[in-house]
């Protein structure tokens, strides 16, 4: 009996130093391999050694592997503190809306689960000088039927931006951080005339001037508008204004943005 304690003793002080490699089961083993030292020794010293039983060694041997069993199928976070982790969300999306937009992006493998991402090249390499870019072939025809379904918006004051749900949303989130966090307070119907009341050369100029040190995102703007070529160009114009490498969605916009720009010369706020 005394060999058989021994080297239960050392099984259960085994799986106890194992406990490091299962860290969400630390302290659910740790309390499992003491009770199992203390159902072995209690054993041990309580029956008569002079008449061992069998039953007496039957039962700890069950026991003990009811132990084992009972800890390696549970291996749950015994912590009862929950997290709770408020979204940072500067656009007041509902979370499953982009979830939902964005599962056809999903790849489903054994062992994990990638996210695709069609990012068509602005540019290409030339062939004889890799140094030299070249518009790319995707961005030619990407292009073409960009110019041939944008359409500029035209508003005449600020009031109008409402009929507009995307670039209202973005509007209001500009003047928020323009006026509470910056301090400072534009006149927005002179910005606008400035740009000859173009609703998305206003939003392009006042994001580009002054989102800067916020490091707005716009991945969930592009949840809203998945299926709206325009306003995915626009949002990704507003993106573009903070890339060093242009990318082939908004900049078409971009572009027009400057061009407006250089003929206009010097926006008076």
């Amino acid at each position: 009996m005394l060999t058989f304690c021994i080297l239960s003793s050392i099984l259960i002080i085994f799986f106890y130093v194992i406990n490091k490699y299962k860290k969400s089961s630390r302290e659910i083993i740790s309390l499992i391999s003491l009770y199992s030292l203390t159902i072995v020794w209690s054993i041990f010293l309580f029956m008569d050694n002079e008449r061992i039983s069998i039953y007496i060694l039957v039962i700890a041997f069950i026991l003990l592997n009811c132990v084992f069993y009972y800890l390696f199928t549970n291996d749950q976070d015994t912590d009862p503190r929950v997290i709770y982790a408020k979204q940072q969300n500067y656009w007041d999306i509902n979370s499953n809306d982009i979830i939902k937009t964005f599962r056809e992006n999903e790849i489903e493998k054994e062992d994990r689960i990638e996210v695709k991402s069609n990012i068509d090249s602005l540019y290409i390499n030339k062939l004889d000088n890799p140094e030299i870019k070249m518009i790319s072939p995707n961005a030619v025809t990407y292009l073409k039927k960009i110019n041939e379904l944008y359409k500029t918006t035209i508003i005449t004051n600020i009031d109008d931006i409402k009929k507009y749900p995307i670039q209202n949303k973005i509007f209001e989130k500009l003047v928020s951080f323009i006026e509470k966090d910056k301090e400072l307070f534009l006149n927005y119907n002179k910005i606008l005339k400035e740009f000859d009341n173009n609703l998305d050369f206003f939003i392009i100029y006042l994001w580009d001037n002054y989102s800067k040190d916020f490091n707005i995102g716009i991945g969930q703007l592009e949840a809203l508008c998945k299926n709206n070529k325009i306003h995915q160009e626009f949002i990704n114009a507003l993106d573009n204004t903070n890339l060093t490498m242009i990318k082939l969605k908004g900049s078409y916009l971009l572009y027009k943005y400057h061009k407006f720009l250089e003929k206009k010369g010097v926006i008076n706020e």
